[in-house]
């Protein structure tokens, strides 16, 4: 009874945004005045109360992309068959973001939230790397999955196959404030 009130809370607070998995499919081209990022996000276990989620914020504006990002939201299904996660694929303006996690459960909050920062350029594919759920936040590493998730956005993208994807590593800002303070 309580992981089906948590699901229709998270269902509640999401109805206006963007729900579970994001992925661009069949492409043909980059949008000339739109940027995208591509990254994974990935979990050793799933959950439902207590689920992980990241809001990508506009860092120029102050205002978050409405999207519900979870990380290890177990009504999810995976992309992978060793561990819980997903590729991740925006398609955002031009500009600075950033990446931040914040409770899946509008009743629990986050203590410590980091921002990765990174630069959307119209024209470009840039992958930003992969954040893992450990404990109650997320690890970021910029480099660990690029293969694996290239491979699985390009199977879904065979036009985009000649389309250069750029790296970039993202700045990590550690003195944020949670979503308790």
């Amino acid at each position: 009874m309580k992981n089906a009130l948590c699901l229709i809370a998270l269902l509640c607070v999401g109805g206006c945004a963007n729900f579970g998995r994001v992925l661009n499919q069949n492409m043909t081209d980059v949008p000339g005045d739109k940027g995208i990022i591509l990254f994974s996000t990935e979990s050793d276990r799933t959950a439902l109360r207590y689920a992980l989620a990241l809001s990508v914020i506009d860092a120029e504006r102050h205002k978050e992309v409405p999207l519900n990002i979870f990380v290890d939201a177990s009504f999810l299904p995976s992309d992978f068959e060793e561990l819980h996660g997903n590729v991740r694929s925006l398609q955002l303006n031009a500009g600075r973001y950033y990446v931040t996690p914040r409770s899946g459960n509008p009743y629990a909050c986050l203590r410590y939230r980091p921002q990765f920062e990174f630069t959307v350029r119209a024209g470009e594919i840039v992958y930003i790397g992969s954040f893992r759920r450990v404990g109650n936040s997320v690890e970021y590493s910029p480099g660990a999955n690029r293969e694996r998730d290239i491979k699985f956005f390009l199977e879904r993208n065979p036009a985009l196959s000649q389309t250069e994807i750029r790296l970039e590593t993202a700045s990590m800002s550690r003195d944020t404030k949670g979503e308790c303070d």
